[in-house]
């Protein structure tokens, strides 16, 4: 099973039910790990956008991750991103003291 890390604030798409349709947006307000003996299963708490929360296993199909904008990677146009650094300005003559 592919185990997908959620933080607490995460945005997310999740299945009440946990039955892996009907996904509604939720924000994660709380994520841990639940051991049993051997096993262990990532467990989050979202609540949805009604003020409801549930706790759910974190994983596919139930919870999905939601790829915020701000995380897309900007396209690359080609030019260089590094600073260029200017000539600096001639230095003027020193006038000559006392004519």
């Amino acid at each position: 099973m592919s185990q997908v890390r959620f933080s607490v604030g995460d945005d997310v798409l999740a299945s009440r039910e946990e039955s892996g349709e009907n996904h509604e947006p939720g924000k994660v307000v709380d994520s841990y790990e639940l051991i049993m003996g051997e096993k262990r299963r990532p467990v989050v708490v979202v609540e949805f956008e009604d003020g409801e929360r549930k706790y759910l296993t974190a994983a596919p199909p139930n919870v999905l991750a939601v790829e915020s904008e701000d995380e897309e990677e900007p396209a690359d146009d080609g030019q260089d991103d590094r600073a260029v650094e200017a000539d600096p300005e001639p230095e003027e003559p020193a006038a000559a003291e006392g004519a």
